[in-house]
């Protein structure tokens, strides 16, 4: 938890919030709720639960690690994330359909 963890189930909230932690550390619960605030859509449901974007935020962590470290600027970083890190693929959570 000293890492800045958010929960990404409502039973791993839960069992946090069992614990006593987010009474010991006011705030630490905010992000969870700003991020479950509104209902899922369809084309939010299980966004990046899929292996796609799993690679997606691996790619985007190798790339702000090496910025963070001085190897490259942040522009650098996100060209590197958005063009997929060679055959890696992005996320492709803003390609879903649009049902409006």
């Amino acid at each position: 938890m000293d890492t800045g963890y958010v929960p990404v189930t409502t039973a791993a909230f839960e069992i946090i919030k069992k614990s006593g932690y987010y009474e010991k550390n006011p705030g630490a619960d905010v992000a969870y709720l700003q991020m479950t605030r509104t209902e899922p859509t369809d084309n939010s449901k299980g966004a990046c639960a899929s292996a796609t974007c799993r690679r997606s935020a691996t790619i985007m962590q190798e790339e702000l690690e090496k910025a963070l470290q001085g190897q490259q600027d942040a522009k650098q970083a996100l060209d590197k994330r958005r063009a997929g890190g060679g055959k890696r693929r992005a996320c492709a959570i803003s390609s879903a359909p649009n049902k409006s």
